[in-house]
Formats: C-alpha cells, sequence, structure tokens
C-alpha cells in the first residue's frame, strides 16, 4: 500500500513529459464492440460472437506487444430454417477462426482496427503467431454433441470475401485530428438510411478476393483445410455450390466403433438417429463435453475454474486457456466470504455472462493453483502447476498423480497469453475493501471501509468489473500490463483507492498486489462523480446535444481509471449507434471524454481530448510519434523547446521593436536624403 497524494492540476508541460503514456491506452470496450465485431465478423448468420469479448496481448510486426480484443467465431447452429437433428449434429459441428482488434486503435469512421479477421483468417496476428489450425470443435456454443467423421461437415463459405464489407487494418488507424466544432459532431444516419448505406453489412458486403491458398508439405492448405476437406465436394463449381467442407480428421471424442457403442450413446441422448444414421459408420467420432470450463471440471473435479475462459492462438493451434483454483471452506481462522457475490459485477449479471459452476458459496482459501488448456479442435485437457508451493494441491497431486503437469512444461508462447485470472482480482478486492485497516479500533469500528464503486456506464446496482489495460504504474520503470479498479468509501463517491495487479506472467512482479490509497483531507472524484461532470458539463453537452438529436443512440463505454502525471486520468470512450437499431446498425467510436481532478473534456480522440482538457489555449499536447525534447529527429535535427507563453510574448515584443527601430533609421536615411535635395536646389536658385 502506498499513499499517493494524487494532483490535480497538470501544467501543459507537465503533460508533454507523460505523453509517452497515451498510446497505450486502451479505448475499445469489449463489452460495446461485440455488436461491432457480429456485424463485421460474423461471415454468416449461424455464426456467433460472445457478448463480452476478452483482453489479451500479442506483439505487432516489430515485436511490441498491444492490448488485443479476442473473440472466436463459434458455430451457434445451423440456419432456423434448416435445423434439424441431421444439420445440427452432423453438418454444422465446428466454427472457424480468431478474430483480433487493437484495443487502442480506430479507423476514421470509428470502427475497431482488425488484426486478425475474415475467413480464411489474415492478418498481423497470423503473421506474427504463423499459420494455425482455425476450427473450433471445442468451445462455449453450439449442439451438446455432434458426430464428425460421418457426413462432409460445413466448414466455410468459399466466397466470403465477397459477402463481407471491407474490414478496416492497421493501415486505415485514425490519425489524430482537431476536434469538430459541435454542429460538425458526426452522428450516424437514422437507422433506414444507415441500412441502406451500409446494405447487409457483416453478410453483403464487398472485400478484394483472397488467393487460394497454397498446399503444404503435409497436403493441408495454408488456411488449415486438408486435403479431403475444401476440395472435396466442396468448391464452387457446375453443381453452385459456394461452400467448403470438411471431415474431422483429430482425435477428440470417443470412436463409435462398435454397434454396441451407438446404442448407449442412443440411450444417453434418447436419440434414436445415432443408432439408424446409415451416415455414422465405426469410423465415426462422437464429441460432447465441448465447453471448455466442463472439460477442465470433468478431468480435475478437486479445481473450481474460473467464469473468464479466453481463446489464444498457441503453438499453432487456437487453445482455450482457463485458470482454476484450489478452494476450502475449512481454513482455520479465516474470515468467509460468498464467492458468487464476489465475483459478480456488470460483466456477470446474467445478460452478459454467467459466473462458472462453483462447488458451494462460501469459501475462506483460494489459490490460482492450475493453468489449464483445452485444445479447440481435438479437447485436449492440459492442467499446469502453477502454483507449485500450494500445500492443496500437493495433496490432490499425490492422489492422482500425473494428471498435473510441471509449470516447466508450458511453452514460451503460452506463458505470452497466461493472464491474472479475473474472479481472484474480484476475491482480493472484497477482502481489500477491510482489511486495508490495520488499525484494530479502527478495523472493528469500520468507519475507513471501502466499496466498490457501482458502474455509472450502465442502468444497474451492480459494481464495476475490472478492466485490463496497459499502464505505468507510479515508480514503476516500464508499463505493465494490469488488472485494475477502484475504491471509494463506504456510504461516499468520492476516490478512496486505487488496486492493480501485474498480469504479465513472464514479469518478475507478476500477481504483485499495489493499492494507491489516495488522502482522506483532499476529495478526489470517484467514477460516479466523474460520470456526472460529464453529463453536466457544458462543453461536453455541446458535443453531445446533435447526436442525441440526431436520433443516434449513444452508448458509453468503460470507464477506465489509471495512474499519470501524478494523478489519476479517467477515460471513457463514446460510441454511437444508429437509432432504432436495424441490421447494419453498430457501435462507432465517435467521441472520448477524459477526467483530471474536477476538470474534463471531450474530444474526437484520446490525444484531442486531453488537449481540451489541459491545453487551455496553450501548447497543445504534442504528437507521442515527435521525437521528445533533446533526441534527435530523423533527419539528425535536434528539437529545440517549445517557448512558453511568456517567452513567446518577450519575443514578440523584441521583434516589434527591432522593426520599430529599422523603421526609424529608414525614415532618418530617407530624411537626410530630402535634406541634401532640399540644399542642392537652394543652391542652384542662388546661382
Amino acid at each position: 500500500m502506498t499513499d499517493y497524494d494524487a494532483t490535480t492540476e497538470l501544467t501543459p508541460q507537465e503533460l508533454a513529459s507523460e505523453a509517452d503514456t497515451i498510446p497505450s491506452v486502451r479505448l475499445a470496450d469489449p463489452s460495446v464492440i461485440s455488436q461491432t465485431f457480429q456485424q463485421m465478423q460474423q461471415v454468416r448468420g449461424f455464426y456467433q460472437f460472445p457478448d463480452v469479448l476478452e483482453v489479451d496481448r500479442y506483439p505487432d510486426t516489430e515485436g511490441n506487444l498491444i492490448d488485443t480484443i479476442v473473440a472466436v467465431r463459434e458455430l451457434d447452429g445451423p440456419p432456423a430454417d434448416q435445423d434439424n437433428w441431421l444439420n445440427r449434429h452432423l453438418i454444422y459441428t465446428h466454427g472457424y477462426g480468431m478474430v483480433a482488434a487493437a484495443g487502442n486503435l480506430i479507423d476514421p469512421e470509428g470502427r475497431p482496427v482488425f488484426t486478425e479477421y475474415n475467413i480464411p483468417p489474415r492478418g498481423e496476428l497470423s503473421e506474427v503467431t504463423g499459420q494455425y489450425e482455425p476450427r473450433i470443435y471445442y468451445g462455449r456454443e453450439g449442439a451438446e454433441y455432434v458426430v464428425v467423421q460421418a457426413e462432409n461437415e460445413y466448414d466455410y463459405p468459399l466466397d466470403p470475401e465477397e459477402e463481407t464489407e471491407e474490414v478496416p487494418t492497421l493501415e486505415d488507424a485514425q490519425e489524430p485530428t482537431p476536434s469538430p466544432t459541435p454542429d460538425e459532431a458526426r452522428a450516424p444516419l437514422d437507422a433506414d438510411a444507415d441500412a441502406d448505406a451500409e446494405a447487409d453489412s457483416g453478410s453483403e458486403g464487398s472485400a478484394q478476393d483472397e488467393p487460394t491458398p497454397e498446399a503444404t508439405e503435409d497436403g493441408a492448405t495454408e488456411d488449415g483445410a486438408g486435403e479431403d476437406g475444401a476440395g472435396e465436394d466442396g468448391e464452387d463449381g457446375e453443381d453452385g455450390q459456394s461452400q467448403a467442407y470438411n471431415r474431422y480428421e483429430g482425435s477428440g471424442g470417443v470412436q463409435l466403433s462398435s454397434f454396441f457403442d451407438r446404442i448407449l450413446y442412443a440411450i444417453k441422448y434418447q436419440e434414436p438417429n445415432i443408432l439408424l444414421n446409415s451416415a455414422i459408420t465405426s469410423d465415426s467420432r462422437i464429441i460432447y463435453e465441448r465447453d471448455p470450463l466442463e472439460r477442465v471440471e470433468r478431468v480435475a473435479p478437486f479445481l473450481t475454474v474460473d467464469s473468464s475462459p479466453y481463446p489464444a492462438v498457441v503453438d499453432g493451434r487456437i487453445q482455450w486457456i482457463v485458470d482454476a483454483y484450489t478452494t476450502s471452506n475449512g481454513y482455520p481462522y479465516a474470515n468467509p466470504i460468498d464467492f458468487n457475490q464476489a465475483v459478480t459485477d456488470t460483466f456477470t449479471d446474467g445478460t452478459a455472462q454467467q459466473v462458472g459452476a462453483l462447488p458451494g458459496n462460501e469459501v475462506n482459501y483460494i489459490r490460482n493453483s492450475v493453468k489449464a488448456t483445452v485444445d479447440a479442435y481435438d479437447g485436449t485437457v492440459t492442467l499446469y502447476a502453477w502454483d507449485e508451493e500450494d500445500p492443496v494441491l500437493q495433496t490432490w497431486m499425490s492422489a492422482f498423480p500425473d494428471i498435473v503437469t510441471p509449470r516447466s512444461e508450458m511453452s514460451e508462447e503460452l506463458l505470452q497469453h497466461v493472464r491474472y485470472p479475473d474472479d481472484l482480482f474480484k476475491v482480493q478486492r472484497e477482502i481489500m475493501r477491510q482489511y486495508h485497516v490495520t488499525n484494530a479500533e479502527a478495523f472493528y469500528g469500520g468507519q475507513d471501509f471501502w466499496t466498490v464503486p457501482t458502474d455509472p456506464t450502465r442502468d444497474t446496482d451492480d459494481p464495476m468489473p475490472p478492466y485490463r489495460q496497459t499502464i505505468n504504474y507510479p515508480g514503476g520503470d516500464t508499463a505493465s500490463f494490469s488488472l485494475t479498479t477502484t475504491f471509494v468509501p463506504r456510504g461516499r463517491e468520492n476516490l478512496a483507492a486505487f488496486m492493480a495487479v501485474n498480469s504479465d506472467a513472464e514479469s518478475q512482479d507478476y500477481g504483485q498486489l499495489q493499492l494507491l490509497e489516495l488522502p482522506r483531507s483532499t476529495v478526489n472524484f470517484g467514477p460516479g462523480q466523474v460520470q456526472n461532470a460529464f453529463d453536466s458539463d457544458a462543453a461536453v453537452r455541446e458535443v453531445l446535444l446533435p447526436l442525441e438529436q440526431s436520433n443516434a443512440e449513444v452508448t458509453r463505454g468503460n470507464l477506465l481509471t489509471l495512474p499519470f502525471a501524478g494523478g489519476l486520468l479517467y477515460v471513457e470512450p463514446l460510441y454511437v449507434q444508429a437509432g432504432g437499431g436495424g441490421a447494419a446498425s453498430f457501435p462507432l467510436l465517435q467521441q472520448v471524454m477524459v477526467g483530471f481532478g474536477e476538470d474534463v473534456a471531450i474530444g474526437n480522440n484520446l490525444q484531442d481530448a486531453l488537449n481540451n482538457l489541459f491545453g487551455e489555449g496553450e501548447a497543445p499536447l504534442p504528437d507521442p510519434e515527435e521525437p521528445a525534447e533533446g533526441e534527435e529527429s530523423a533527419e539528425g535535427d535536434t528539437e529545440t523547446e517549445e517557448p512558453s507563453g511568456d517567452q513567446a510574448l518577450t519575443d514578440a515584443l523584441n521583434e516589434a521593436v527591432e522593426a520599430w527601430e529599422e523603421a526609424q533609421e529608414n525614415q532618418d536615411q530617407a530624411n537626410e536624403d530630402l535634406r541634401e535635395a532640399l540644399e542642392a536646389i537652394e543652391e542652384a536658385l542662388n546661382e
């Protein structure tokens, strides 16, 4: 715990010294842009994305790790008018591909900038990670079971690029531009007009054609389709088919090698088609227990799984990464808490993402002892002993030898995607609300207890979720990928503390909780107060009014809090969506609101908003791409310090004096010339 006397005022010069932290701010809200993913990358109506996407990190082509919004394109089931047993369980068996977007970039229209997109998958992510198996047989959506190696399975449309609108990529990332005047503030068209302009977006757009993948040595195409996949009964030809088919070649599921096996599964699922369908042979396999959380629980029922599994491209496969805990309610002298209540927030309120099944509610011992992976193609579950010193895990490993793999077996690529678990952090912040008090009298009095603020961007009483973002923690040398939260005093709305945990598994500080406690003698705005300031500020309202009057739907994104320039900066993206919804309507990031101390401002990008917040007519925030003070520019010149307002005035006065003196000298010379001319005339007249 660190006492943090957060400053509430900042000069442009102090702001300029912090400019290098600005590009790292994650503006994309994973709970809002899910609609954009759905609209732009659904490709077909039966593909689905989760309501809340995940935040991971991937390197760019230069090796720099960037916050990335990720999701897999899962298969919900066949089209509604073709939803029969054969299609649901034998044809539409798997999802296809990873989709990713940079967390801190948008294109000029306010859409996310995709780093992995389309079918077959392409983008900077696959350029960095290499080609990977894109098929999703094990995930969170789809039928309870599927039978593979029976019928030809639907793989992907052969013409997805012709039916998907142009996708914004890194080349389309928006350059910072001045904020528009209120009358020029952008707003989407009405729903009907927007639908005409974006007709059938996500299913009937246009983009450049994908070149035909070349076959690799093992017979698989570069997009992952096997030699008996897209090329067999699937390519567009005389029969008019426009989709590729695939036959599963993995080892997942159970082989139906005998008629007796088929009888057992027909009884299990109360389905005679498993027994009677002629396409199912002794080579067929039935795949079930497809949810990654359920698979981990089946393999290790003594573990409690985290409610937020997330996909990652690891070693050429899509792997679900699942955090798992050893828990107990019998640890001596430890205060029990309700686990379900502790991990519930606006992301887990039943409308976005359900909390995973837990063995009982109350726990007083919890450790993130295991990191598990579930292969999305063949369902292989691997348990890694993350906390090898945990005595509870050691006991279970003695009872079930060889079920848990040593931590040293984790690949370097997997370690890059391991992060600090959500549910454990929520439990820790629940404990911290009270146990930050170390004085016995103050603890039993309860007057210094904190609470997690309610989410001011939602119309609920649920607490704010913790947010994943890259931050520069005070006193740190480099920015760190972190999980962050805030606290307010019990019964009040001003900010009491800011807590973060290092979420980079490759860092020596991974798992280190850091708490900034603000002084009680000063008032620092909490999230609710900052949101109220946004809503009531005249300059902000002047920008929002045209958007609201245009019948647009305005959505407030995640309200991020991060240490900045000796204080705490609030950043909230503002999304605008055509009113009335419609097939082509999805949220576009149009404005960014920022708050520091008691001041708030708005701009059409983060840099612009900060200029409006701190500039006050003086030198604006420098472009982060420009060389810093004392550094050489690309041409080798050294940048000079921008003069302050007083120095600029002094220079201007000096220039004015010099110009006046020069004018006076010219005037004196003209007078002398005139005098000499008059004398010459007088002499001539006298002669």
